[in-house]
């Protein structure tokens, strides 16, 4: 499928050890930050991060935990990370409405946070399941993140949630 993800180098099972692969590079959460504090305007690696999550879903996969500070920006690519909790038939729901209700915690910057929603809802739904995207604006994956956001932001995601369903 074609998923970065840092090499497994070792493992000790009885010690519940595994040692992975030191990818270097910016975590995708830093540089979105960095956008919605007026830096780059660049949103490639967001679109490219929908790319990925769709493709995911497709192959039936579901992060658990797609925040963005779990891509790692490399040369190459998108790293993947904290692998823990993705699974075949997961809530791929989730994974949508968790990238883009964190990424917008506790921001103000509603103006920018849409660039990178529709940045990364416009690249899912190339190829992703729009019914996911639907999901993803119910009150049971907004409802854990509604403390952490300002009622315009809550609105102008779930807006643009139900823009692309």
């Amino acid at each position: 499928m074609g998923t970065l993800v840092p090499r497994v180098l070792a493992v000790a099972p009885a010690e519940r050890i595994l040692v992975k692969e030191f990818v270097t590079g910016p975590t995708l959460a830093s540089l979105i930050n960095s956008f919605l504090k007026g830096g780059s305007e660049d949103l490639g690696r967001v679109s490219a991060y929908g790319e990925i999550i769709a493709r995911l879903h497709k192959a039936g996969i579901a992060l658990g935990d797609s925040k963005p500070s779990n891509v790692v920006v490399a040369e190459v690519g998108l790293y993947l990370t904290d692998l823990e909790q993705a699974y075949p038939g997961g809530d791929q729901s989730w994974d949508i409405a968790e990238f883009l209700y964190y990424t917008a915690k506790l921001s103000i910057r509603e103006d920018a946070m849409k660039k990178v929603a529709e940045a990364f809802l416009e690249s899912y739904a190339k190829s992703g399941d729009r019914s996911r995207i639907a999901k993803a604006r119910g009150q049971r994956y907004f409802g854990p993140f509604s403390p952490f956001l300002t009622p315009g932001m809550a609105k102008m995601l779930r807006d643009k949630l139900s823009a692309y369903a």
